[in-house]
């Protein structure tokens, strides 16, 4: 039993450092309207940092949390009901009210391929940071 709360826990884990990711590349027009100081190169760079810390975080947790088992694989595709509690619970409390909020056509594009990579970006981890 205790596996399955570490391994829901995981996957709750994961499914915020993506939606932090596509809400940051969603809501760039939101930040940049309501923080002056907040632009593209802000964006970037605060997203690359985000990422590259929690991937250091979710790497030394794994080893230390996730050592053995087949089972932590679910982490692949277990992320995803949580992803999209968090995106639906997201548009409920903070919705679109100005028009210019709108992302994008093309930003569809990049968080679609988001979507195909990340999977491999929780095997890899999970990979990495395990002894099997």
């Amino acid at each position: 039993m205790l596996l399955i709360i570490k391994i829901n826990f995981f996957a709750f884990l994961y499914a915020l450092l993506l939606f932090i990711e596509t809400e940051l590349l969603l809501n760039s027009y939101r930040l940049h309207r309501m923080l002056s100081w907040f632009n593209v190169k802000t964006n970037v760079l605060l997203g690359c940092v985000i990422f590259i810390v929690l991937t250091i975080i979710f790497y030394s947790i794994t080893t230390k949390y996730l050592d053995t088992g087949k089972f932590r694989y679910f982490l692949t595709v277990l992320w995803i009901p949580y992803y999209i509690i968090l995106v639906l619970l997201f548009a409920h409390l903070v919705p679109i009210t100005y028009p210019g909020d709108e992302p994008l056509g093309g930003v569809a594009f990049i968080i679609l391929g988001m979507f195909f990579i990340f999977p491999l970006y929780v095997a890899a981890i999970t990979a990495i940071g395990t002894k099997d």
